[in-house]
């Protein structure tokens, strides 16, 4: 490798063998290779030996034919050739194997003798000239396995290396020469992998192998080649070539990535991709394009490209296809027609690039529906139009000036300010138009933003019209700026104004109680009035910016910090409570509110703010809610002890109303009629007042719920007229309901609940003139209203009549005027029910109270009513032939109910639970016709699960009441799902009698 020339030596290899080793070291040319060949000194010179032996054997014999001829010959006959043999023989000795012995005239003798010299002569010149051949032949070797661009190593039979080139050496040996190690010893690694195995496989089929694989511990990719041989006496020798392809193998994974991302963007591309070979055919057909074409891609592969766009057909061998092959410039933008498979047109922007392929032509076509730009430019054009009219319609002057500073567009009100019509200006350069502008320094700053690009929006005496102006200007992407201006010179005037308000502000703020202090419009704070400082003790420079947090109560910061940071970035006004400490080390609360102060052009310049002590209004707050809250606890304690208790205080009212009724039948007329009478009466008044007041307390302590449901509002206000036209007209009221053909949401039982208090309310404070219902569509509600021309309510009284027991006009608690409870419970029914209710009401005038309810589908405005709604019902005591079983676990309601049904001829059976009445039943061998039960029963029982058990028994649907003290939904719900009818206690005889006459049957004997 160090030698200068080529050149060839002898050497003996690790086998003991000689051989010629030729070589050409890396400087000489070609260079860069190292190439060696050696050959085996014996195989090669032995045909040179062999000459060399009988050129030996006949120079003996000549040499003795010589001494012969000499003893035999005459002297002067042979000293001659003789002489002629010897110079022949010194030349050649010399290495000048061209020197030969004429023996022209010799003896036979000695022209033999020349004869053998000259064939001794020519074995050895033909020996010189074959060694000279080995030689280059061996250098040749030399020169090519130094050039070669292989790795090359050699292995015999026993895996020993027998030979490793430089290039070998330096990629998987780090430069050292492994020739006499094992292969195996010298990379352990490869014991069991690809190379173990193909190694094998080739010296074992003595067969080559070519194979490319992996190396972990070189981290390599190499490309192997193995070629058995056998040398000389059979061994048999495996040549290894390599070659290092980690960068090539990369390079084909980055090719593969390529692919795949081609493949990704070809696939998910929004625009269509088509390949077109030289005939037009296409070849490929992403999905987008089966998208803008609506043609599958089976349809498409192998159809001419005129399929989609028809006036590419190629004309004259190809049109401007053709251009794009032969130029090999592609084609871009270029819009033409598309059509669909549907063999709709729309608007195609095509790109067209030419590429070859094994020596074929291909086009890539990159289609776009430019369908959408089309409309957008359509409105693009629009938009101009609606931008030059709201510039000219804008406040602000505005202009704007092309690269070379010539105007290109000016509004109306730039127009006017410069005092210039339209085409005075439109192309003229500005400084032609205004030369006094160009040595101004607004020029100069208009200069600027050209240059720089940048935005630049300042103040300065606009030189046309010497008065203050604001300036925005505006590069332009084209070249040139779009100018707005605007004359400020009363604003700069007001701001001087308020300069030098500010002295006496200040002046101002130091004679305030309060703490005052200023900020930024970044909040920092930059001012603390006299009074702040006085009361922390601190210094101002220890407090401004955020240094005043210093004063705030540690449990106060992080809030007070919030807000005000909201209050900063929003421009909202600022107020929080938080106590500030004083210079005693006291905390005290504090209301801090701030302001924002803007300017004259709206833009916030400082925050203006204010610390007030509150620490003795909080002190009568806290004491004034703690004496609210023990209040609302009482009230509702109240409440809830009124709603658990109503099942106990409607029982004896229930017994109450059952016996007076059982007593009717037998006082006759007179006093005891009379007397009679009174106590009826008295019993409606307490049975209204117990209802009433149950109903405020169950709304109160939250255990009464809506069932919210779709219906008519026609037959709620049906029932209404039904119920309530006589008595107006009674007291010599007009009573009307105008038509109201709409559909609401709500829970129909409690808004009728609502709309009888408001109608019954305004019955009563009405002595003359009407009283009317109506309603109006008010956005996605309904407004129902109650009208009337009543006394009216003074304004200061409006919000009061909510209140309970309040009365408008009744200091004397008159019980005919009501308790006051009724528009106490219409707004807690509202708010239950999600509804708002309002009064408008004049003194003297009378007044109307509306109910706002959401709007249902008009679609269910035909569905029937309630059955509840239906025309008002005469009561009838005829029980005659029927059965009615009482269940109750009360005695004493028990025997009135049994005795007023009695006296209603029904055929009673009383029972305290479900098997005492199953068995009662059977002994007397009849079903009942219906079924009158307690909801509460003992044992924790109800009065559902009787009836159940009854139906059961008797094996068929028997209608039936359930009567109870309680309001809640679980009732109600029960009693729904079960088809029977619900009377809450205390329930009058009238009413009882109404929903027996509505539930019973005819009667049916048991056979």
């Amino acid at each position: 490798m160090a030698a200068a020339t080529r050149n060839a030596t002898e050497i003996v290899g690790v086998d003991g063998t000689r051989r010629l080793f030729a070589y050409s070291p890396p400087a000489v040319p070609p260079n860069g290779l190292f190439v060696a060949v050696g050959l085996d000194k014996t195989s090669a010179l032995a045909a040179i030996d062999r000459s060399t032996a009988r050129v030996l054997g006949s120079i003996a014999l000549g040499v003795a034919l010589i001494l012969i001829v000499t003893w035999l010959g005459g002297r002067w006959f042979l000293r001659r050739p003789i002489q002629e043999l010897v110079d022949a023989t010194g030349r050649w000795r010399s290495g000048d194997y061209a020197a030969r012995v004429a023996g022209k005239g010799a003896p036979p003798e000695i022209a033999t003798l020349a004869r053998a010299f000259n064939a001794m002569a020519d074995e050895v010149e033909d020996r010189a000239r074959l060694r000279e051949e080995v030689h280059r032949t061996a250098v040749r070797m030399a020169e090519v396995l130094r050039s070669t661009t292989d790795s090359v190593y050699e292995v015999d039979g026993d895996w020993r290396l027998t030979y490793m080139n430089q290039r070998a050496s330096d990629l998987i040996a780090d430069g050292r020469d492994l020739t006499g190690q094992i292969l195996w010893d010298a990379f352990p690694e490869a014991i069991g992998t690809e190379i173990w195995e193909s190694y094998r496989r080739a010296m074992a089929e003595r067969a080559p192998v070519a194979f490319e694989t992996f190396f972990p511990p070189h981290d390599r990719w190499y490309a192997v080649r193995l070629f058995p041989s056998a040398a000389d006496g059979g061994q048999l020798r495996l040549a290894s070539y390599f070659q290092d392809v980690t960068e090539r193998r990369g390079m084909e994974e980055r090719l593969r990535e390529r692919e795949a991302r081609y493949r990704a963007i070809v696939e998910t591309a929004t625009d269509a991709m088509v390949v077109i070979d030289g005939q037009y055919h296409m070849l490929s057909f992403n999905p987008a394009a089966e998208r803008i074409f609506g043609l599958p891609e089976g349809e498409a592969i192998g159809r001419g490209v005129t399929l989609l766009m028809p006036e590419t057909a190629p004309a004259s061998g190809g049109g401007w296809f053709d251009e794009v092959s032969t130029n090999r410039v592609p084609v871009i933008g270029r819009e033409v027609e598309g059509r669909r498979r549907d063999g709709s047109v729309f608007p195609l922007e095509l790109s067209v690039a030419a590429w070859t392929a094994d020596g074929q032509t291909r086009f890539t076509c990159v289609m776009r529906d430019i369908s959408r730009r089309r409309r957008a430019e359509a409105a693009l054009a629009a938009a101009h139009g609606q931008a030059a009219e709201i510039l000219e319609s804008i406040g602000d002057g505005f202009y704007a000036i092309d690269a070379d500073w010539r105007f290109t567009y000016a509004n109306r009100r730039a127009l006017d300010a410069w005092g210039k019509r339209r085409d005075e200006i439109f192309g003229q350069i500005a400084f032609e138009v205004f030369p006094h502008a160009r040595d101004s320094d607004v020029y100069q700053v208009f200069r600027d933003a050209m240059a720089g690009g940048r935005v630049v929006e300042f103040e300065a005496i606009s030189p046309i019209f010497k008065r203050w102006t604001s300036f925005s200007v505006y590069p332009r992407a084209e070249g040139g700026v779009s100018v707005y201006f605007r004359d400020i010179s009363a604003r700069r005037t007001a701001e001087e104004a308020l300069r030098a308000s500010e002295e006496r502000h200040r002046t101002l703020v130091q004679a305030l109680p309060q703490l005052v202090w200023t900020c930024g419009v970044d909040g920092a704070c930059d001012f603390l009035s006299p009074q702040w400082l006085a009361h922390t003790g601190l210094s101002a420079e220890d407090q401004l910016g955020d240094g005043w947090l210093v004063a705030i109560h540690p449990e106060d910061r992080t809030r007070l910090m919030a807000e005000w940071r909201r209050s900063v970035e929003s421009r909202v006004p600022f107020d929080c409570d938080a106590r500030i400490r004083g210079a005693d080390g006291n905390y005290r609360w504090f209301k801090q509110r701030a302001l924002p102060v803007a300017g004259g052009d709206g833009v916030v310049r400082q925050w203006f703010g204010t610390s007030t002590d509150i620490a003795d209004a909080i002190e009568a707050r806290d004491a004034s809610r703690a004496a609210k809250e023990a209040a609302e606890r009482a009230n509702k304690a109240q409440s809830r002890f009124l709603a658990s208790a109503s099942h106990d205080l409607r029982q004896p009212m229930q017994s109450l109303f059952l016996f007076v009724a059982a007593l009717a039948p037998h006082v006759g007329d007179g006093q005891g009629r009379e007397v009679l009478g009174h106590i009826e009466r008295g019993l409606d008044v307490l049975k209204g007042l117990l209802d009433t007041l149950l109903d405020v307390s169950q709304l109160d302590a939250g255990v009464m719920s809506p069932s919210i449901e779709e219906f008519p509002v026609t037959p709620l206000l049906d029932h209404l007229s039904a119920s309530y036209a006589a008595v107006a007209r009674g007291k010599g009221l007009d009573w009307s309901v105008e038509p109201c053909p709409w559909t609401i949401r709500s829970d129909p039982v409690l808004l009728g609940r609502v709309l009888r208090n408001l109608v019954e309310n305004a019955i009563r404070y009405t002595s003359r003139g009407a009283v009317s219902i109506g309603c109006r569509v008010v956005g996605d509600a309904l407004r129902i209203e109650v009208r009337d021309t009543g006394a009216g309510i003074a304004e200061d009284q409006i919000e009061r009549v909510w209140d309970e027991f309040h009365q408008v006009g009744n200091p004397e608690r008159d019980r005919s005027k009501g308790l006051g409870l009724g528009l106490a419970i219409v707004r807690r029914i509202a708010r239950l029910l999600d509804c708002a209710v309002d009064i408008v009401s004049r003194p003297g005038e009378g007044s109307t109270f509306g109910v706002v309810v959401p709007l249902g589908r008009a679609a269910d405005a035909a569905r029937p009513p309630p059955a509840s709604w239906g025309a008002p019902h005469r009561p009838s005591n005829h029980g005659a032939g029927r059965c009615a079983l009482v269940i109750d676990d009360d005695v004493i309601v028990l025997l009135g109910l049994q005795r007023m049904l009695a006296d209603w001829d029904y055929e009673v059976v009383i029972a305290a639970d479900a098997e005492q009445a199953i068995t009662r039943l059977k002994a007397i061998g009849r079903d009942p016709d219906v079924i009158l039960a307690d909801y509460r029963l003992r044992e924790g029982r109800v009065g559902t699960e009787a009836v159940a058990r009854v139906r059961t028994a008797c094996g068929r649907m028997i209608p039936g009441v359930i009567l109870t003290g309680e309001t809640g939904a679980e009732c109600r719900h029960e009693v729904a799902a079960m088809g029977l009818a619900l009377a809450f206690k205390p329930v009058t005889p009238q009413q009882l009698s109404m929903m027996l006459d509505s539930q019973t049957p005819v009667p049916v004997s048991r056979a």
